[in-house]
């Protein structure tokens, strides 16, 4: 069902390729889930309008029963809020796309799965991409190549004067696979597809 839904995604619409893409893959996922679409994106009816309008205007049907007056885009937690600034402070260019997408990265990265799987990429590789493409700057301080649930929340520590780093070395930390283990496992999109 998501891989189908996927592809209808796909198949018309406008906005930039790669950005479509991106928005294909976690609306689908989100979908095949049977979640509403703004809360389970972080995004406000008025926001979830415009992003459909931009990238998917031939399928409308995606902003059937969102409620306008719900408070789906307001961040859900503090942890929630505080990774949705980091990521508006390092928006590469500026663009609403970017913005819409601090805001879905923000509420996917709640989840308990990895964050590529969240967002229903096929992989670490794709999220990379997108985070180097959209959140240059940002991106390019993860040198150590933790991965990004964690180092988000570094970074957030960081801003706000702390450092783990300051007692315990990332090497010697019990909590050290949590950070830069390997990122394996399946798609999301694909196995809603398959199972």
């Amino acid at each position: 069902m998501a891989a189908r839904a996927y592809g209808r995604l796909m198949a018309g619409g406008g906005g930039d390729p790669f950005d479509r893409h991106l928005f294909a893959c976690v609306v689908a996922l989100t979908q095949a889930e049977g979640r509403p679409l703004g809360d389970s994106l972080g995004l406000s009816a008025e926001e979830m309008a415009a992003l459909v309008g931009t990238f998917f205007p031939h399928a409308p049907e995606l902003l059937a029963g969102l409620d306008p007056d719900s408070q789906c885009g307001e961040a859900q937690t503090v942890d929630e809020s505080a990774l949705r600034s980091l990521l508006l402070r390092h928006r590469a260019a500026g663009a609403i796309e970017e913005r819409w997408l601090a805001h879905v990265i923000a509420r996917r990265a709640q989840a308990p799965r990895l964050l590529w799987q969240e967002l229903g990429l096929s992989g670490r590789p794709d999220l990379c991409l997108i985070l180097a493409f959209h959140f240059t700057e940002l991106a390019a301080c993860n040198h150590d190549d933790m991965r990004w649930k964690p180092f988000f929340r570094r970074q957030i520590e960081l801003a706000g004067g702390l450092d783990c780093r300051a007692t315990v070395d990332c090497a010697e930390c019990r909590r050290n696979i949590r950070c830069f283990g390997p990122e394996s496992g399946s798609s999301l999109l694909l196995a809603t597809h398959m199972g």
